[in-house]
């Protein structure tokens, strides 16, 4: 207990390296993608309640005011940690999620007329930011759904898009009414049908793109117990959960030559672009135990078809296969 505690948790927060270094304002975007949509509308809820703070009952004070400094902390502490990682800053979700439908709850019980109040001005504005993303992500979208599923049948391609071009013109539409409510409903429905598509037809179709499990059946076939396992210059913790062992994680160049040189054997996950780069540039003996394609999520990435290639995921070793039919990579640059 005092070793995780202390040493695990508490090391992180202050010392200790674990994975990339991330700026003091690397949860500022993570927030907003990871909670959207309903991050957008934190922030017209953050304005609500700013300007109503003077109606506020002592009560309802209380109410909303544990919810907020919870949330402030979790924010605030995690963001002062030396190592952050996306879900630390996950438990101020579920209050923030409460208090945002508190918020809806109150400010939706007036209809908004054309004379805009001031009260319900920050909602209508988060709904119109909310209605332009939705209709920036059907394009997207499309482009999304070609690179990873390039053989799936083209109404599925372009079921996504359709739906969230439908959401945004309903948006617009509860937006000229005047109507809070409508445009929740809105937002809530087109959210909850786009998960459901994701669980029932995309999520089952993307699961030969996480190529970490079966990679890791080939190091539990391949390596010893006193072997180098890990990953470079990626994010694959779930390595240690597969393997049940101890995992390295190396971001500098140098040190992973090093461990490749050395005289222990070694099996990295790595990007076919690394790979290139040490076997050519750093003139390296590697072998390829496994090739599997990549899940690409990066923006600037899914828009450059030629790089794909590039990031497909490799198994390699600095000794060869015990297995005379694994594929093995370059012997001499």
């Amino acid at each position: 207990i005092a070793s995780f505690f202390l040493k695990d948790n508490l090391g992180r927060f202050a010392t200790q390296s674990f994975g990339p270094m991330r700026g003091p304002f690397y949860y500022v975007p993570t927030f907003f993608a990871d909670f959207f949509p309903w991050s957008i509308l934190a922030v017209a809820a953050a304005f609500y309640f700013w300007s109503e703070r003077e109606n506020l009952r002592p009560v309802g004070a209380f109410q909303y005011g544990f919810p907020l400094v919870w949330c402030a902390f979790v924010f605030l502490f995690f963001t002062l940690s030396k190592n952050k990682q996306e879900y630390y800053i996950a438990p101020m979700y579920p209050l923030l999620a409460v208090l945002l439908g508190g918020a809806l709850r109150r400010s939706a019980l007036i209809k908004v007329t054309s004379n805009l109040n001031r009260p319900n001005y920050p909602w209508i504005c988060a709904f119109f930011v909310l209605f332009l993303l939705f209709f920036g992500l059907c394009v997207f979208m499309i482009i999304l759904m070609r690179s990873v599923f390039p053989d799936l049948f083209p109404v599925l391609v372009y079921l996504p898009s359709a739906l969230l071009l439908v959401a945004s013109f309903a948006l617009a539409w509860q937006l000229i009414r005047g109507n809070l409510s409508g445009c929740y409903g809105t937002l809530s429905c087109s959210i909850w049908l786009l998960l459901l598509l994701a669980a029932s037809i995309y999520i089952p179709g993307i699961e030969p793109l996480r190529p970490v499990k079966e990679m890791c059946r080939q190091i539990a076939s391949q390596s010893k117990p006193e072997d180098q396992v890990g990953y470079y210059d990626a994010a694959l913790p779930s390595m240690a959960f597969y393997l049940r062992r101890p995992i390295f994680e190396e971001f500098d160049a140098e040190s992973m030559v090093q461990r490749f040189r050395s005289t222990r054997a070694v099996f990295c996950i790595l990007t076919e672009q690394d790979y290139s780069y040490f076997v050519g540039t750093r003139d390296l003996i590697l072998y390829v135990l496994d090739r599997r394609p990549r899940l690409i999520t990066q923006l600037h990435l899914l828009l450059d078809e030629e790089s794909w290639a590039e990031q497909e995921l490799l198994l390699v070793s600095n000794r060869p296969a015990l297995e005379p039919n694994m594929k093995e990579g370059r012997e001499n640059p």
